[in-house]
């Protein structure tokens, strides 16, 4: 979920932004791959805690968002 300060009532508050990413269900173990150095860009990786419901033999699955989805309107 992404937050935006924004003036309510007054006052600033954080306001959720109506962003939603995919993910497993449970996820866990958050982790930025910044990509300085390697030339690749920056990722937010996840690992989930539950067999996700699309693939019923999986145990854990890892998966990964680029930071420009993550991030993209963050702040509008």
């Amino acid at each position: 979920m992404q937050a935006t300060p924004k003036t309510v009532d007054g006052t600033t508050q954080l306001v959720a932004n109506p962003k939603i990413l995919e993910s497993s269900f449970g996820p866990e173990d958050l982790y930025l791959a910044h990509g300085r150095g390697d030339g690749l860009p920056p990722k937010l990786w996840s690992l989930s805690e539950h067999a996700p419901s699309k693939c019923g033999v999986c145990k854990r699955e890892l998966y990964s968002y680029d930071m420009g989805a993550v991030i993209s309107g963050f702040g509008s």
